[in-house]
């Protein structure tokens, strides 16, 4: 389609639509994204009632995420071994990811726009800040930016990893949980699926990342010795064990051409010259 640019690989030359969503996808990284997010998927009146959120819900959530949160620690841990060492966590909600690396005796810092969840981080008294391009934290100082379940509500990817590369230090590293349900709606789409599905993939995302795009983005930030490994965590009711399973006996069986996997941990270093 003319005039546009996959917003990962830059490829112009088969961009395709996305079901009736005003979506596209990249033929050669798989990855989907809308190029008008803010009205197609209602985030502003997503953000309007997050201020509203009752810590209840938000406790009951930790329960399902606590486990993936340790895992982030100890991969971090394995690395990087000075004694004082911090953490950024892009998109930290109400802090539970800090809370863990915090008890490991990590430095924390969070990044987050939503009021209600700054309000619990000022009463748990956990550092955060709302602009990573505005902010007074120092170049080359974080050892660990984690970036769980939020880089695809950001219309930019690349140009985040790249912005929060610059606070790493040389020897720091970045850790996503990463959702690439791309391969697998592209499927769905391209046998005609139900747009219904297609919209709970999607949910209230800008991007729908896939393996190839999750690496290249990566990639062209500066990152390197990229590592995925399975989600085996988050086991929500529609992506529960058993889909997950059957997605990636499919995924085998097809040698990875549809991409037909849900979601991955990922983590890599800062690229040395």
């Amino acid at each position: 389609m003319k005039n546009l640019i996959c917003p990962i690989c830059r490829n112009n030359t088969d961009i395709r639509t996305f079901c009736n969503l005003t979506a596209y996808s990249c033929s050669r990284c798989l990855h989907a994204w809308r190029p008008e997010p803010w009205s197609q998927t209602g985030q502003n009146e997503h953000f309007k009632q997050a201020h509203y959120t009752k810590t209840e819900s938000m406790k009951s959530i930790y329960n399902t995420t606590s486990k993936l949160f340790a895992e982030f620690e100890k991969i971090a841990s394995g690395q990087i071994v000075d004694i004082t060492k911090t953490m950024l966590d892009f998109g930290c909600s109400y802090g539970y990811c800090m809370d863990v690396f915090k008890t490991k005796g990590w430095e924390v810092i969070g990044v987050e726009i939503s009021p209600s969840a700054q309000e619990i981080l000022n009463a748990k008294k956990l550092p955060w800040i709302a602009d990573v391009e505005k902010s007074a934290i120092q170049k080359n100082s974080i050892d660990c930016i984690v970036i769980a379940d939020s880089i695809y509500y950001v219309q930019e990817p690349v140009k985040l990893l790249l912005t929060l590369k610059n606070y790493l230090k040389e020897s720091g590293m970045i850790l996503l949980r990463q959702p690439t349900r791309a391969g697998f709606a592209g499927l769905i789409n391209s046998v005609g699926g139900s747009p219904r599905i297609i919209q709970r993939l999607w949910c209230d995302h800008i991007h729908m990342f896939s393996r190839k795009s999750t690496q290249l983005a990566l990639l062209e930030a500066g990152f390197s010795n990229i590592n995925m490994q399975q989600d085996s965590f988050l086991n929500r009711a529609c992506k529960g064990k058993c889909v997950h399973g059957a997605l990636r006996t499919a995924d085998i069986i097809t040698a990875g051409r549809f991409d037909l996997t849900l979601a991955w941990i990922v983590s890599a270093n800062l690229k040395t010259f």
